[in-house]
């Protein structure tokens, strides 16, 4: 079966650090209501705004061992929805690198940014976890945590980000977009009777509206060993 989301599609940001392959999930919420734009040319809109703005906020602050390649999308709007890859805007051409500076933390380490939304229970904040963290921007002893000047620069550099994704009135030609999380609402039943703790696989899910991010002075990593 297919994750459907009405309105949602999903987009990859696939790169790169140290030779491995990394990524970065992100959801908009897409809405083509009053305009002539069709809702797959929209979505691969969307796609060059996600290449233009990573570039643009993103990589000044990543060192250079992480290497942005590509934007792949996925409309969950239906099971039929278009699916499609990026790697060139008019602006912006990828592979590219980051430019925020060399000696960065190990590929388990990253900054977490968290996704808020309007109070609502049963639902979770999102999170995303961005590699290529420079080991400058930490202080000793607290080596695990931004210095204040870090913190605030990521702060800006993200809240720049997240307002130049949200698209508003666009007109006939364009289309309303928001950053969201895909929450899901119901599954599929567990594939192992003998294991019914495990989930199954998402069937469908509903567009929650991010109202703002927010940098984590405290660095993250795969098994959260350097958070307190």
């Amino acid at each position: 079966m297919t994750f459907i989301v009405p309105g949602v599609a999903q987009y990859t940001i696939n790169g790169s650090y140290g030779g491995r392959k990394v990524a970065n999930v992100v959801h908009m919420k897409i809405d083509t209501t009053g305009s002539v734009i069709d809702r797959t040319n929209a979505v691969n809109a969307m796609a060059g705004i996600v290449l233009n703005e990573w570039t643009d906020h993103l990589l000044p602050k990543q060192a250079a061992a992480y290497t942005a390649e590509s934007v792949s999308f996925v409309d969950l709007d239906s099971a039929d929805g278009s699916v499609g890859s990026r790697t060139q805007t008019a602006e912006q051409t990828w592979p590219k690198p980051g430019t925020g500076g060399t000696l960065p933390f190990p590929g388990n380490v990253a900054l977490l940014v968290r996704k808020n939304l309007n109070g609502q229970r049963g639902v979770r904040k999102g999170r995303m976890y961005i590699c290529g963290i420079q080991e400058a921007d930490t202080v000793s002893p607290a080596q695990n945590e931004l210095v204040a000047a870090a913190v605030t620069s990521w702060q800006t550099n993200m809240t720049n980000w997240f307002g130049s994704m949200n698209q508003t009135d666009q007109g006939p030609l364009g289309y309303n977009a928001r950053l969201c999380i895909a929450h899901i609402l119901t599954r599929e039943p567990p594939s192992n009777p003998n294991k019914p703790w495990i989930p199954g696989n998402p069937l469908t899910g509903v567009a929650i509206e991010v109202t703002s991010l927010s940098v984590d002075k405290t660095l993250a990593t795969q098994r959260r060993r350097l958070r307190s």
